[in-house]
């Protein structure tokens, strides 16, 4: 039985792809997510996803924070490469060209389940397909890319990029020695920050990775002024109290003297 393949078109047969490698690198990733995980059959069609149809909703198993997941799909759009649409069970990604990547689907028009071919398609590269057709052969079921490293791909897969949402705890340490490299926090303060980030969730998170942004530094400075508030407040609490008890003494002596 033949692997089962997809096939990436060469780099100067497509314009699409020489501008997805050149600009557009999460694009690029996308698409490739999509032509991996693209039915190629009906057979066994659990999710009732057309050939070409993938659920891509999990971008951060490959590598894509959410805005970068939203913009890449724009991009894919524009280039009329993919489209897309939300249902109840994700959000399902359609190949519609076939210009970068041809995922071999089958259709139900051919008796004998041959390939399609290109006279088959529609202009826009469209594979036609019928529903419910029974498919000889089984899906293409291909396991994820395991793709090198540097690059576009530094954010993807096995290799992905250390982010402040991952760090272990002896690595948010150090994050945080380098940034009170000028003592900025006392030590006392330092472990009363780290504490607070590490705070766990329900879930087990850590307060931190529920940020969409870090900085460390900045998150420090922040620490300085909450703790110059609380200091300051403490301090007026001590005046207001000082200057309570001073009217009080003031009043009772002076009942005392008019006695």
């Amino acid at each position: 039985m033949a692997t089962p393949h997809i096939k990436l078109v060469r780099l100067e047969h497509s314009h699409e792809l020489q501008e997805l490698l050149k600009r557009y690198h999460n694009a690029f990733i996308l698409l490739t997510v999509i032509a991996q995980r693209a039915r190629r059959t009906q057979r066994d069609n659990i999710l009732n996803l057309d050939p070409g149809e993938a659920l891509i909703g999990d971008h951060a198993n490959y590598g894509l924070s959410e805005q970068n997941y939203r913009t890449a799909k724009k991009q894919l759009t524009k280039f009329k490469l993919a489209t897309f649409r939300a249902t109840t069970k994700g959000t399902v990604a359609t190949l519609s060209s076939s210009n970068i990547y041809d995922i071999n689907a089958e259709q139900g028009n051919d008796q004998d389940n041959t390939k399609v071919t290109d006279g088959q398609r529609t202009g826009n590269g469209r594979v036609t397909t019928k529903k419910n057709v029974r498919m000889k052969n089984e899906e293409c079921i291909t396991p994820p890319i395991s793709p090198p490293g540097g690059g576009f791909f530094r954010n993807w897969g096995p290799n992905k990029e250390k982010t402040f949402k991952n760090w272990t705890a002896q690595e948010f340490r150090e994050e945080i020695d380098k940034a009170n490299h000028d003592d900025l926090l006392s030590p006392e303060e330092v472990e009363e920050f780290f504490n607070c980030w590490m705070e766990p969730n329900a879930a087990g998170t850590p307060r931190r990775a529920l940020e969409k942004t870090w900085d460390t530094r900045r998150r420090m400075h922040t620490a300085v002024r909450i703790i110059f508030s609380r200091q300051r407040e403490k301090e007026n609490f001590r005046t207001q109290k000082a200057f309570n008890f001073s009217k009080a003494d003031a009043a009772r002596i002076l009942q005392e003297d008019i006695a």
